[in-house]
């Protein structure tokens, strides 16, 4: 029986090539772009699953609040944390603390490189966390002082085939570090990775002033493993009880009150939007949004073939009236429909999955993902599509299959065959459903694009272009700082400057486009100590606020004509306002306490804003002070013959710093990196939208050729009674641009509420313009003619007596 019916069912596919053709080109394009939105989906909610006990890890996050002046929430916490809170509550099995530490120059031998992805972590980090040891006793590698864990594609670098375990690297040329462990690289679907892991215990044997059991010192990202069964949120209430009297203390003392606050480890990558995270998270929204399309290309693909097939229903009317005269009953129609729509969503979600394999490598760089990602290795994906398979086959069929079984043979006979009003209104609500889905992706992707352009061409406050960065060298801990500056860096500058191509050099703690992680305590000297205001904080040296031409507002820039510039600060527009001074010119000449140890300091100049990082974050309070030991030097060279002028600077870095690497890049491509996702999901939105809009003209053009088929008779006589081509043409277009109008009146609500939501996560955004709206009816419209057109030309053109003829 069933093989009568898919070959019943195969025959009826060839006989009608181009709806079959339709259909399926639909079916595919709408199950090829879901399949590949899907990867990217399970890829970004794939975080930190591996790890065994990842439902019952959770990062505690420290906020101190009510008098800070850094108006951010970090990711990380205070030092003390993890050990007080494991000695006090049974609940907390376990922790681990990691903080940024010894990241710079590592040498054996003759290799010598810069390692910034470099980690110190506490002894239980491979208890407590899943990354695969390849080498090494995971309850031991970090538990004595100078030991590390690398990675393998680093013990490759620097130890090729040889067995790193037991040898040694030396960092900044003096402390060497023993290897005790290999770790597998860690998967790209981590909120954070390491190349090198360094024992906490090598800090706190040197940590003389408790810095690190410290509840008023943060920089460590603390994660703790919960016993099983544990209360998350009854746990955090305690945690509230715990640090109340601690919490007055302070207030009283600083100024400030302490919170505690547990985050599940698998909602940090998109769940978490704090500042000072270890490894850039993605975005929730952007998942979301994502998924939306990948669904609305899918129902615009199912939504296509039922309106075809019931549609085209009347065609098969004779055939269903035969089979019902014959003795077939309302089951085996409907079972002959089904096994005709199985057939079609076979083909389709076959030739689906080729052109995924095909097109994978593209979409996977376009979107961000690794290179050799793919899902079709997990079993989770697979039940995912054969559900879907079965979703989509019987969603898709059984109406169309109801619709035929219900044809009478009576009404057959009578030619009243699937064109009643019910059946019409139901076709045309699914024709506004398609363009009012693609209406709002049209005007979501204008919204993106503007956004983008808006982030990438608005002015900064600063110059950023010709700037080379170079990350400085590291002081060799016991070398003297004076010579080193007099000898080493002062000299770098100078030489530098004699240099052809070379037209301005500055040095500083941190360069624009990097987030701030250094705070400093900041009261007024008038003020009392719980007044103190937490600041971010940058060393820049005397050429910095002229080299990126930052505008000041008032007083003036560090000037070594001013020997008490090193007690000195400027501070930007954010900060004079959180420190209270209402105007520029009142923040002049006052006098701060500065840091723990109240170094007393003087405001000098106060520069405007400007965009440290993306415009995604908001401008905060920053407080600059003056120090030449340079993190970072800022070349501005001259755009022709950049490369020789790179060679030259190289030359001179390595005649100055002998054996340091030279590492270097343009600050442009770090700006423009701050933007790289949005610019990727803006494409991805662009496409898919592309996509919806063709799969949306292709159900119409479907349609518009039924319509002409349908009316052929009229046609006719119509033309026979004088109607010019251009009349007919216009009588069959009316009614499908009609549909397109009452679409984007029904979109347009839609979509700005859902951009303006997109919009919110960005501290500077653009608005939503409001010509986008009449353009997204233009081009929908456009689709529509294009659609509708070649049939509807077709039919106009047609003999009359050729259309009076037509059966």
């Amino acid at each position: 029986m069933l093989k009568n019916y898919l070959l019943a069912a195969l025959r009826t596919l060839a006989r009608n090539k181009a709806v079959t053709f339709l259909n399926i080109l639909g079916l595919v394009i709408g199950i090829a772009a879901s399949l590949l939105i899907l990867q990217y989906v399970l890829f970004e909610r794939s975080f930190d699953a591996f790890h065994e006990r990842g439902d019952r890890i959770y990062r505690i996050r420290t906020e101190s609040y009510v008098q800070n002046g850094v108006d951010d929430l970090p990711a990380d916490g205070a030092t003390a944390a993890g050990p007080a809170i494991a000695g006090l509550f049974p609940e907390v099995e376990d922790y681990v603390r990691i903080t940024l530490a010894f990241r710079g120059i590592y040498s054996r031998g003759g290799n010598v490189f810069r390692e910034e992805n470099v980690l110190a972590a506490s002894p239980s980090f491979f208890r407590v966390f899943s990354f695969r040891l390849l080498k090494g006793d995971g309850g031991t590698v970090l538990t004595e002082p100078n030991t590390m864990v690398i990675t393998a594609s680093v013990a490759r670098k620097y130890f090729g085939d040889e067995d790193p375990v037991g040898r040694s690297l030396t960092f900044a040329g003096t402390r060497e570090f023993r290897v005790t462990g290999v770790a597998e690289d860690p998967p790209e679907n981590a909120h954070f990775s390491f190349d090198m892991l360094a024992s906490f215990r090598t800090l706190e044997d040197n940590d003389q002033r408790g810095n690190l059991r410290s509840w008023s010192v943060a920089g460590v990202w603390t994660y703790l493993l919960l016993r099983p069964g544990t209360d998350a949120g009854a746990l955090q209430k305690k945690f509230a009880e715990y640090v109340r009297p601690m919490s007055e203390d302070n207030f009283k003392q600083w100024g400030f009150r302490i919170a505690l606050f547990l985050q599940p480890l698998k909602s940090i990558h998109l769940g978490s939007h704090f500042t000072r995270e270890l490894a850039a998270n993605g975005s929730a929204a952007a998942v979301q949004v994502m998924s939306a399309i990948a669904l609305i290309i899918l129902v615009l693909g199912w939504v296509n073939f039922v309106n075809l097939t019931t549609a085209r229903a009347f065609h098969r009317a004779p055939e269903i009236g035969l089979r019902k005269v014959v003795g077939a009953g309302r089951k085996h129609i409907v079972l002959q429909m089904l096994a005709d729509t199985l057939l079609c969503n076979v083909m389709a979600f076959v030739t689906a999955l080729i052109l995924v394999i095909v097109v994978q490598p593209a979409f996977n760089s376009l979107s961000g993902l690794p290179a050799g990602f793919t899902t079709f290795r997990q079993p989770l994906f697979w039940l995912g599509f054969l559900g879907l398979f079965t979703v989509g086959a019987l969603l898709s069929g059984l109406y169309p299959a109801l619709v035929l079984a219900a044809l009478r043979p009576v009404s057959i006979l009578k030619g009243k065959t699937g064109t009643s009003g019910r059946r019409l209104w139901l076709r045309k609500a699914l024709v506004i459903v398609q363009f009012a889905a693609a209406s709002v992706l049209i005007v979501g992707t204008v919204v993106v694009r503007d956004q983008v352009h808006y982030m990438m061409n608005k002015d900064l406050g600063i110059r950023v272009d010709q700037t080379l960065v170079l990350r400085g060298n590291i002081l060799n801990a016991g070398a003297n700082v004076d010579d080193f500056l007099n000898n080493q860096v002062r000299v770098f500058k100078r030489e530098l400057l004699q240099l052809e191509g070379v037209q301005e050099v500055a040095s500083s703690s941190v360069v624009p486009g990097e987030n701030l992680r250094q705070n400093s305590t900041v009261r007024k000297k008038s003020s009392a100590a719980k007044d103190a205001l937490e600041l971010h904080t940058v060393q820049a040296d005397y050429e910095f606020f002229a080299f990126y031409r930052n505008r000041f507002l008032a007083g003036r820039n560090f000037s070594r004509e001013f020997g008490t510039d090193v007690d000195a600060a400027v501070l930007n527009r954010a900060a004079m306002g959180t420190l209270g001074f209402p105007k520029p010119e009142d923040a002049v000449g006052q006098r701060l306490f500065f840091g723990r140890n109240n170094r007393e300091i003087a405001v000098i100049g106060v520069i405007e804003d400007y965009h440290q990082v993306s415009l995604r974050e908001n401008i905060h309070p920053t407080i600059f002070v003056l120090s030449e030991f340079p993190t970072k030097y800022s070349v501005r060279v001259q755009t022709a013959g950049a490369a020789g002028t790179i060679s030259r600077i190289k030359a001179k870095w390595e005649e100055i710093f002998p054996g340091s690497p030279f590492d270097t890049y343009f600050l442009e491509d770090s700006f423009d990196q701050l933007y790289r996702r949005e610019r990727r999901f803006g494409g991805n939105f662009g496409i898919f939208t592309l996509l919806a809009a063709f799969v949306a003209g292709l159900g119409l053009f479907g349609l518009a050729s039924f319509a002409a088929t349908q009316r052929t008779k009229e046609i006719g006589i119509r033309k026979i009674l004088g109607a010019s081509e251009a009349g007919v043409v216009r009588l069959l277009v009316k009614d499908f641009l009609l549909l397109v109008f009452v679409a984007n009146a029904a979109a347009w609500p839609v979509a700005w509420l859902v951009m303006r939501s997109w919009l919110s996560d960005f501290a500077f955004r653009t608005g939503i313009d409001l010509l986008t709206f009449p353009l997204t009816l233009a081009a929908t419209l456009l689709v529509a003619v294009l659609a509708i057109a070649a049939q509807s030309l077709v039919a106009a053109g047609r003999n009359p007596v050729q259309s009076l003829k037509h059966e």
